[in-house]
C-alpha cells in the first residue's frame, strides 16, 4: 500500500512522510492508539478522504526502451475476468467488482462505513476486507463473493487491523495491526481464528503477502526513517532485508510463479512500480510517472499488473503487461477508485468455507467448567463458605492484589469483602493498602481502632464522593473489618489500613531518623540534615521543582547519601537492630530518594509517569514491611493497576502490577475481575455531572466475558497459574481478549471505548468472573 497518493487529499489528512511512533500514555481506559495514530490513519491506507483533483504539470516522461505505451484496450490475465476494488463513487468507500476491462460495475457492499482493501480468496469464493467501524478502530472483515454473508474476524477494539491476505491454501490470512500499539504482521487461523504475532518491532511493518507455495511472507518495514521490502519464513523466523535502498520501498506482491516481487518505491523521485527477482537483485522500474503509480497486483496469469494512479488527475485503476509496456487506463471516474485485486478462476480449489468465529464453542465451556470455581451466591451476607474452594489458591501467598472492572459496582465491592474476610479469617492477612490518600485511610485506620468519636465509617466515606467508595458496600467492609479487629476472641491479628496515594517522603524519612537514632545517633543527626533540602518543602513538594538547577543536584546528592551510608553500615547496624529493621530502614530511604527524582529532572511525560507509579509501587511496598517483614498484605485497586504489563520497550509507562511483580514475584497472587453485562454508577461526561446509574452493553463476541457468561454460573474464580494452554479447551486464552474497564465516567454512545485486552495468562494470576453487576448503593451526601 502506498503512503504518499494521500497527500493529494484534504489537509487535514495529510499524513508525514516518515511515520515515527510517538508514545502519549493514556491510563489504559480502554488501551487506545496514539492521537499521532489515529491522525495518521485517518487518511492512511482507507483512502479516507475522498481525493482533490491535482493538477500534475506534465512532460514528456523518459521511459526504458520495454516501458512503451501502448493504447490496445485488450485486458485478460487469466483467472475469471473480474476485479474486486473499492471506490467512493457512490458516497462512502464501498466495495465493488468490475470486468478486468472496467465494464459491469456492481457494487458489493451497502454499508455506511468506510470499506477498503478487498482481497480475494484463492479459490474466487471469498473477499476479505477491511472496516472503520469508527476513527480508533479499523477491523478485517470477510464475506462471500456476491456480497453476502459478511464475517467479521478480529476484534481488536481501539487498534487497525488492515492489509489483509490469504495463505494459497486459504487456512489463514495475513494482515498488519496496531493491537500493541505499533503495526506489526499477524496472521490469523481462519478455523481456530488464533492470532500470532510474526513480527515485533516499534517500526511499522506492514503490506504482507505470501509466497505463492505458502513458505514465505514478503512485507514492508519502516527501519529507522525508511521503508524497506522485508521477507521472513511464515512462522516469523529468518527476517531479511531485500531492497536495502535509501529510497522508500513499499507494497510488495509476489508474482504467481515465485519468481518476482512488485513494489513501490521513490528512488527515482517519484513513486513508480518496480519488480525484481525474489531474492531481491535486479530491480527493474515498470512506470515512470510525475504522479504516484501504487498498489500493483499480478494477473492470476502473471502476465500483467494492475495498480492505481493519480496521473490524469484523480485515482483511478490500470493494468499494464508485467514488463510495464500497454499501461491502460481502466477506470475513469471523479472519485476514489483503487486497490484492485484479481478474482482467480473460480473453484480452481476447494472452496473455502469459513463459519461466524464467535459460535459457542462446547470444548471451552467444558474446561472452564472444569477448571472455575463457582461462587453460586452473591449477597451482604453471603459468608465466604464458597470460596473455601479455593484455598489452594492462596496457598503460601503473601500479597493479594485485588482488581475491579468498573468502580461502581455493588457485586464487585460485595465479593472484595468476601475475600478479605476470607484472607483475613483463614490466612492471618492483616493489613489492606487502598488506592487511596493515606491522610483518609488514617481516618478509616483510627475507626478499626476504636479511636474515640468515630462511631460511623460512612461519615468518612460519604466526603470521597466517589461511586466506589461512598457507599453502603464500603461501609459494610469496614463495619465487617472493625469487628474482626476488636472480636475478644479472635484468632487473627489485628488488622490495620493504609493507602498508597500521594504517600508523603516525611514518613519514610522519619522511619529512617529513628532508625538511626537507634543504631548511630550520630549519623542521625547527620541525615536530619542532609532530608532538610527536601523535607522544607513539604507538604508542597511542587515547589521543590522550582528551585535552581545546581541546588536540586546537591539536594538529590544529600538524599542518595543517606541511602549509600545505609548500604556502607549494613553489617553493623543489623548487629545493633534486626534484618527486618535495617531492611525496612533502607526501603524508606530509598522511597525518599525516588520521590525527589521527577521533581528534580523534569522528565517527560512517560518518564514522568513511570516514576510516579514506581513510587508508588515502592509506598504499597513500603506499606508491607512497614513494622517488620510479618505482615500479609491485600491491595485493593482495578484492573489497570494491578496488571502486570511491561509497556515501556513500546514507549508506554511501566504498570504499577509490573513493578510489584518484581518486588514479590510468586509472593504476589492478581486477580482481576470481569463482567458481562448490568449497570454501573457513573458519571456522564460533563463539567460537574453527578454520579447516576448507567446501563452497561453486554460484553461482544469473542471477549472473555461473552465465552465465561455461556457457562450460566453467577460468578466464579478461575485460577491462571500454570494453565496449560496447549489443551483444545484452554487455547482460546493464549490470545488477547477484552474485559470490561469503567472507572469514573461512562458513555453509553461508545461502549467499545470501555474495553481493555490483556493477554489474561500473563497479566493476572486469577480472574474473578461476575455475570451481571447492579450498582453499587451510594450514601447520601455531606450536604443533603
Amino acid at each position: 500500500m502506498s503512503i504518499s497518493h494521500y497527500q493529494s487529499c484534504k489537509k487535514d489528512d495529510l499524513l508525514p512522510r516518515e511515520l515515527i511512533f510517538t508514545g502519549t500514555f493514556m491510563r489504559i481506559i480502554p488501551i487506545r492508539p496514539t492521537q499521532l495514530l489515529l491522525w495518521m490513519f485517518s487518511g492512511f491506507l482507507l483512502a479516507g478522504c475522498a481525493p482533490e483533483v491535482v493538477e500534475v504539470q506534465r512532460k514528456t516522461p523518459t521511459l526504458f526502451p520495454q516501458a512503451v505505451i501502448e493504447t490496445t484496450p485488450t485486458v485478460d490475465g487469466g483467472g475469471s475476468g473480474r476485479f474486486v476494488f473499492s471506490s467512493y463513487r457512490e458516497g462512502e468507500s464501498g466495495i465493488f467488482t468490475m470486468g478486468v476491462d472496467g465494464s459491469g460495475i456492481v457494487r458489493l457492499t451497502e454499508d455506511k462505513a468506510r470499506l477498503n482493501q478487498p482481497a480475494w480468496s484463492p479459490d474466487g469464493s471469498h473477499i476479505a476486507y477491511v472496516r472503520r467501524e469508527w476513527p480508533t478502530n479499523l477491523e478485517i472483515y470477510v464475506m462471500k463473493a456476491d456480497g453476502s454473508d459478511q464475517i467479521r474476524l478480529t476484534r481488536n477494539f481501539g487498534s487497525y487491523d488492515i492489509e489483509p491476505d490469504w495463505s494459497p491454501d486459504s487456512s489463514q490470512i495475513a494482515y498488519a495491526s496496531s493491537q500493541h500499539r505499533s503495526l506489526d504482521i499477524y496472521t490469523m487461523d481462519l478455523a481456530s481464528f488464533q492470532q500470532t504475532q510474526l513480527t515485533d518491532h516499534l517500526g511499522i511493518d506492514s503490506s504482507p503477502d505470501w509466497s505463492p507455495d505458502g513458505e514465505q511472507i514478503v512485507y514492508r518495514s519502516q527501519r529507522g526513517d525508511n521503508n524497506e521490502i522485508f521477507i521472513m519464513n511464515a512462522d516469523g523466523s529468518g527476517k531479511r532485508n531485500l531492497t536495502d535502498n535509501p529510497a522508500s520501498d513499499t507494497d510488495p506482491t509476489w508474482s504467481p510463479d515465485g519468481s518476482k516481487i512488485a513494489f513501490v518505491s521513490d528512488r527515482e523521485g517519484f513513486e513508480d512500480i518496480y519488480v525484481m527477482n525474489s531474492d531481491g537483485s535486479d530491480p527493474i522500474r515498470l512506470t515512470n510517472s510525475l504522479a504516484k503509480d501504487t498498489y500493483p497486483a499480478w494477473s492470476p496469469d502473471g502476465k500483467l499488473i494492475a495498480f492505481y494512479s493519480d496521473r490524469s488527475g484523480n485515482f483511478d485503476i490500470y493494468v499494464m503487461n508485467a514488463n510495464g509496456t500497454n499501461q491502460i487506463q481502466i477506470t475513469e471516474h471523479e472519485d476514489f477508485d483503487g486497490f484492485p485485486d484479481w478474482q482467480p478462476q473460480p473453484s480452481r480449489l476447494q472452496a473455502v468455507s469459513i463459519q461466524p468465529p464467535y459460535t459457542i464453542n462446547q470444548r471451552n465451556i467444558t474446561w472452564l467448567r472444569q477448571n472455575a470455581i463457582q461462587i453460586p451466591s452473591i449477597t451482604p451476607r453471603a459468608y465466604y463458605d464458597d470460596l473455601l474452594l479455593a484455598k489452594n489458591v492462596f496457598k503460601d501467598i503473601r500479597v493479594v492484589g485485588l482488581g475491579e472492572s468498573a468502580h461502581g459496582t455493588r457485586e464487585s465491592i460485595l465479593l472484595k469483602l468476601m475475600l478479605v474476610e476470607f484472607l483475613i479469617t483463614e490466612f492471618d492477612f492483616n493489613r489492606i493498602i487502598f488506592a487511596i490518600d493515606w491522610e483518609t485511610a488514617n481516618l478509616l485506620n483510627d475507626y478499626l481502632q476504636n479511636t474515640e468519636g468515630l462511631d460511623d465509617p460512612a461519615e468518612i466515606l460519604a466526603t470521597l464522593n466517589d461511586a466506589s467508595w461512598s457507599t453502603e458496600e464500603m461501609t459494610d467492609l469496614f463495619t465487617m473489618l472493625h469487628y474482626v479487629s476488636n472480636a475478644q476472641y479472635q484468632t487473627w491479628p489485628s488488622v490495620t489500613v493504609a493507602g498508597y496515594h500521594n504517600l508523603s517522603p516525611d514518613l519514610p524519612m522519619d522511619q529512617v531518623i529513628e532508625f538511626l537514632k537507634r543504631v548511630d545517633p550520630a549519623v542521625a543527626e547527620q541525615a536530619l540534615e542532609r532530608y532538610d533540602c527536601f523535607r522544607r518543602y513539604a507538604p508542597n513538594w511542587f515547589m521543590y521543582a522550582e528551585v535552581s538547577h545546581d541546588q536540586k543536584l546537591k539536594c538529590s546528592d544529600d538524599l542518595k547519601f543517606v541511602y549509600e551510608d545505609l548500604i556502607a553500615n549494613q553489617d553493623e547496624y543489623e548487629i545493633a537492630s534486626s534484618l527486618d529493621e535495617f531492611s525496612f530502614a533502607l526501603l524508606s530511604a530509598q522511597l525518599v530518594a525516588h520521590f525527589e527524582a521527577p521533581y528534580r529532572t523534569g522528565a517527560g511525560e512517560i518518564l514522568l509517569e513511570t516514576a510516579n507509579i514506581r513510587n508508588a509501587a515502592e509506598s504499597i511496598q513500603w506499606l508491607v514491611e512497614e513494622g517488620g517483614g510479618e505482615n500479609k498484605a491485600i491491595i485493593w485497586t482495578d484492573n489497570i493497576a494491578i496488571a502486570d504489563v511491561d509497556t515501556s520497550s513500546a514507549g508506554f509507562p511501566v504498570s504499577l502490577g509490573d513493578f510489584l511483580k518484581v518486588f514479590y514475584g510468586d509472593d504476589l497472587l492478581s486477580i482481576g475481575f470481569a463482567f458481562n453485562s448490568g449497570s454501573v454508577n457513573a458519571r456522564t461526561f460533563g463539567m460537574g455531572n453527578p454520579i447516576m446509574p448507567q446501563d452497561v452493553h453486554p460484553s461482544p463476541e469473542g471477549s472473555f466475558e461473552w465465552i465465561a457468561h455461556q457457562l450460566g454460573w453467577p460468578a466464579f474464580l478461575l485460577d491462571l497459574r500454570g494453565i496449560d494452554l496447549s489443551h483444545p479447551g484452554a487455547i482460546w486464552l493464549d490470545q488477547p481478549l477484552y474485559l470490561h474497564s469503567i472507572g469514573e465516567y461512562y458513555r453509553d454512545d461508545d461502549p467499545e471505548a470501555y474495553l481493555i485486552q490483556f493477554h489474561l495468562p500473563t497479566t493476572f494470576d486469577a480472574i474473578l468472573y461476575i455475570d451481571e453487576v447492579t450498582p453499587s448503593h451510594l450514601l447520601p451526601s455531606p450536604d443533603e
